[in-house]
């Protein structure tokens, strides 16, 4: 085993010196060099649809197109569309927008309805990040009104794929790429990557001089918010922008988001980037626009403290509803019995603010989302609010739903990485069936249980 020692402030050369003493007496092997450099990062070669989408943008950017970057509302999505913004830019385009979908509004993914409001900034291309490998409607409502598309994502695709002018995705059927764990942001990175090579063979002069590092910040802050597996790859491109970061290179709404979450930048770790950093990035998407988030992540030096303040705000707020959820959550649980099962489900309807959630928990697992964050000590593997207007909305099935779940019996699709969400209208008769299918999934457990 051989683990990278990194000199904190105020340790002396001495103190690693004693340091590396004790682990070798342990037999454990240091070094001082990284041991994931950025080096070793594995090529772009091999990304299946690269080309023809590095190829798409270097005409993009050297006819002047408009660009519309299209991201998700996650952490992951913010920092693809900033990442995507900031690389277009250093590469040559003058022509760069964003737009982040409103989750209450839009739903998940490249929609016809979003399709529509992207086409009043008149794009010549659409790309999307962290999303789209399974907008097919969108994917075409855009190509039907003359819009280029450029999709990149790394959630598994569904059965087929969107009819976009170029899709890369390590993990779509075919691509030999072996790092299948990249997040959107490090696709995004990839294809910059190809990009500035197709740009530097093209027009050397100058172009060879554009260094894309400085955008590892935030493929960090992307990678390790998304809770990807980091392998060899991911940890190079992690350990690379935490480097940047701890020598003070990061962008000014990073760095801002470090200072509001209480942090030292010089000795920030992967943990502090996941658990510190992160959920005030993702608080403007669970709660209000991500476009807020992309703003900090994009902001000067002067605005960056003051955007940072209200991403804070909106993660007090969410630390707020999510402990009200919870403690509605295990009255009603308790309600239903829930205190005399151990290892199985529980269901309870629940009215709040004009909704009707459904909720459905496993027993002692950390739950990670909103609103699905009810208990820490359980876990849903589904939380879904169903307004007024006979919609599900923000749902997450786990994998032992698909069994119920069944093709025609409920509008979901396949996600990948998001595993199974409802999508589509959900009919009230679906409602209380799948309702009747988890009580009578109590009631036994519960007749099990005395």
């Amino acid at each position: 085993m051989t683990i990278e020692l990194i000199r904190r402030p105020g340790q002396t050369a001495t103190d690693l010196a004693s340091l590396e003493t004790l682990l070798s007496v342990r037999g454990i092997a240091v070094s001082t060099q990284p041991l994931y450099a950025l080096a070793g990062l594995v090529p772009p070669d091999t990304m299946k649809g690269l080309d023809p989408a590095a190829s798409l943008l270097v005409t993009a950017i050297q006819q002047q197109s408009r660009i519309l970057i299209i991201g998700d509302y996650d952490a992951d999505g913010a920092t693809s569309v900033a990442l995507m913004i900031e690389g277009l830019r250093l590469l040559g385009a003058r022509h760069v927008e964003y737009l982040v979908p409103n989750r209450f509004e839009y739903g998940y993914g490249l929609s016809p309805e979003l399709v529509d409001l992207a086409l009043t900034q008149r794009p010549d291309l659409i790309i999307t990040v962290d999303q789209g490998i399974v907008s097919f409607e969108g994917v075409a409502a855009a190509k039907a009104a003359g819009v280029r598309v450029i999709v990149t994502d790394h959630h598994l695709p569904g059965q087929g794929l969107p009819a976009a002018d170029a899709i890369v995705n390590p993990n779509q059927n075919g691509c030999e790429f072996p790092s299948k764990a990249l997040a959107g942001v490090g696709v995004a990175f990839y294809l910059l990557i190809k990009t500035r090579a197709l740009l530097v063979a093209a027009l050397p002069e100058g172009s060879d001089r554009i260094n894309l590092a400085q955008l590892l910040d935030l493929v960090a802050l992307g990678t390790v918010a998304d809770l990807v597996p980091l392998d060899e790859n991911n940890r190079r491109l992690v350990q690379s922008g935490i480097k940047r970061i701890r020598a003070g290179r990061a962008r000014p709404g990073i760095q801002a988001l470090i200072e509001i979450s209480g942090l030292d930048h010089r000795v920030l770790t992967t943990t502090q980037l996941a658990f510190n950093v992160a959920p005030r990035l993702n608080a403007a998407g669970r709660l209000e626009d991500m476009s807020l988030g992309v703003a900090c992540l994009l902001a000067t030096p002067e605005a960056a403290q003051a955007s940072a303040a209200r991403l804070d705000e909106l993660n007090r707020t969410r630390r707020e509803i999510e402990q009200s959820m919870q403690a509605q959550a295990a009255e009603l649980l308790l309600a239903v019995g829930r205190a005399r099962i151990r290892h199985d489900l529980a269901s309870v309807s629940l009215i709040r603010d004009g909704m009707r959630a459904l909720l459905v928990f496993w027993p002692r697992a950390y739950a990670p989302n909103v609103p699905g964050r009810y208990s820490p000590l359980l876990r849903p593997q589904m939380g879904c609010l169903k307004d007024l207007a006979g919609r599900l909305r923000g749902c997450n099935c786990g994998i032992y739903w698909q069994r119920w779940m069944q093709p025609g019996r409920v509008c979901y699709k396949n996600l990948g990485g998001m595993r199974w969400r409802l999508v589509s209208p959900f009919a009230k008769k679906i409602f209380l069936s799948l309702q009747r299918y988890l009580t009578c999934t109590l009631k036994r457990t519960c007749q099990a249980a005395t």
